[in-house]
């Protein structure tokens, strides 16, 4: 498979060529679930729901005692791997995903999941929203749901019919200027809103 790096209008045909090769050799392996939709107030979520055959715990290999744990993101599988992206990051399909096209935006080499996000890796993200434009998401350590230590940013295409990128998205104030912060609208929570526009790299 080729790694060329991605350019914005490879990404794309670059993720579903990459997808179907990995469904060929069994790299990837979907969840099967069941898709609804809730409305709370103005927003519309989508939930998933595991069947019971999903639900069995997935058999998981146990390392020898005192070896340091598992990253699957120093040596990445290659049929998962869908390109580079800008000089620190590579581009990865989510092996065990729940949505369709669910991509990793990992670091090369190894940086703590509970770090700050920096400029380049806003660089790397802008490069794939530009190619992508879907729901780009940080769980910035194990509290906030991240399951592995190695730095990765997640990044899905819009949900449903309608295109659905993210549920709070009808919650949101009129967003600001590029350059300009903005807290209100009817989140329910300590939130704030920053207008980026059009992004220049660092480098």
């Amino acid at each position: 498979m080729n790694t060329a790096p991605l350019t914005p209008e490879a990404l794309w045909p670059r993720t579903q060529e990459v997808t179907r090769h990995a469904l060929e050799t069994g790299a990837l392996q979907p969840i099967t679930t069941e898709a609804r939709t809730v409305a709370q107030g103005r927003a519309t979520f989508q939930v998933r729901i595991l069947g019971r055959v999903a639900l069995k715990e997935r058999p998981r290999p146990v390392p020898p005692p005192g070896a340091a744990p598992f990253n699957p993101f120093a040596h990445p599988e290659p049929d998962l791997v869908v390109g580079d992206v800008a000089p620190a990051h590579v581009c990865l399909l989510n092996k065990f995903n729940v949505v369709e096209h669910h991509l990793l935006l990992v670091t090369r080499d190894f940086e703590s999941q509970d770090a700050l996000l920096t400029a380049g890796d806003f660089d790397a993200l802008a490069t794939c929203l530009e190619g992508l434009d879907g729901l780009a998401f940080y769980n910035a350590g194990e509290t906030a749901g991240a399951s592995q230590r190695h730095k990765h940013l997640q990044l899905v295409p819009p949900l449903g019919p309608d295109g659905l990128r993210a549920p709070v998205e009808a919650l949101f104030p009129p967003l600001p200027e590029p350059g300009r912060a903005v807290a209100g609208g009817a989140l329910p929570f300590l939130h704030l809103l920053a207008g980026l526009g059009a992004w220049e790299s660092p480098g």
